[in-house]
């Protein structure tokens, strides 16, 4: 493939943003690349682990909906979630003609959106899946509106609300188990987040890796390329990202999914272990639109990103021998 089109399909997806959100992936390129590494690493064995219960039960949205509010309520969290419902800022649907564009199906269950337009303000739209994955996508998007700034986010806000919002999945996944309410279904979930973060680690190393060359280098070939890797697959991955061109996958909003899933899997590992960590992650949830990237991941207990990789890979070992050990049937 001719690497000029690399190149400038990585300018134009620049474009698409501000300037300081393609800096900020690309600058940390590497470090989101060895994340990717030592995910794959660590939960490629988790792959084989099926002692788990395979699908969720029929719940209506009026239960799900219930079960948020009482989580929220639970744990102290200022949102009223009935009163979102009440304004129409929250909507559901469960006709496949109402849904919106912008919903992205995943495998994790309903897909839902959380965004803004002139007529609506701040809006919430939720496609109804009728099980308890509806009270998870509640808690996600929910969470996404807490910490809505009146302006457009920062760099800063958009690749931590994920972050957050992904933590409070688990957390909530953690609280089923703990009350042993729709405990295999919350099991059947972290799971499925594992491998959620699994799927992207395998998508985007490669896509990090020439992201990295170009930062350094600007030109993208083979002698640059294994002038920073001498271990990797030039060929490999200039094909793996000619696929990723051909997808229409844009590599800064990835990096928002990726980001917040590999954070969330420290989050979940950490609040297993503290409970009281919720109050941590509400507090980062407050500071994201107006602190620096570093000072935010303090309030977390990260000292700073490469202690962010550190951290990411001690919850990954732990999380698997955990998954491993009590989700057994």
């Amino acid at each position: 493939m001719d690497n000029k089109k690399i190149v400038e399909y990585i300018e134009n997806n620049s474009k698409k943003y501000r300037n300081e959100y393609s800096q900020f992936v690309l600058n940390n390129s590497l470090l989101f690349y060895n994340i990717a590494c030592v995910e794959i690493n660590k939960l490629y064995g988790l792959q084989q682990f099926k002692n788990i219960k395979s699908t969720y039960d029929v719940i209506d949205i009026g239960n799900s909906f219930n079960i948020a509010c009482q989580f929220f309520k639970i744990h102290n969290i200022r949102i009223n979630i009935k009163e979102l419902y009440d304004k129409k800022i929250l909507v559901f649907f469960n006709d496949d003609k109402k849904r919106n564009d912008q919903f992205i199906s995943n495998n994790l269950g309903p897909t839902s959106y959380q965004g803004y337009n002139k007529e609506r303000g701040h809006f919430i739209e939720i496609f109804i899946s009728n099980n308890i994955l509806d009270a998870f996508a509640i808690i996600h998007e929910v969470t996404h509106h807490m910490n809505q700034p009146e302006g457009p986010r920062s760099v800063i806000s958009d690749m931590l609300t994920e972050s957050i919002s992904y933590g409070m999945e688990f957390i909530f996944a953690q609280s089923l188990i703990n009350e042993n309410f729709k405990a295999d279904e919350a099991k059947l979930f972290i799971w499925n987040c594992h491998m959620e973060v699994l799927n992207y680690a395998y998508t985007m190393a490669p896509i990090y890796r020439v992201l990295h060359v170009y930062n350094n280098c600007k030109k993208i070939d083979d002698k640059n390329y294994y002038k920073l890797f001498p271990s990797g697959n030039y060929e490999n991955d200039i094909s793996q990202f000619e696929k990723y061109m051909q997808a229409n996958r844009d590599y800064i909003r990835d990096t928002w999914n990726f980001l917040g899933r590999s954070m969330s899997i420290y989050i979940y590992d950490k609040y297993r272990k503290d409970s009281e960590c919720i109050n941590k992650l509400l507090k980062l949830n407050d500071a994201i639109n107006y602190m620096q990237f570093e000072y935010c991941l303090k309030i977390i207990d990260i000292n700073n990103s490469n202690d962010l990789f550190y951290k990411i890979t001690d919850a990954l070992e732990e999380n698997s021998n955990y998954i491993i050990d009590k989700f057994k049937k």
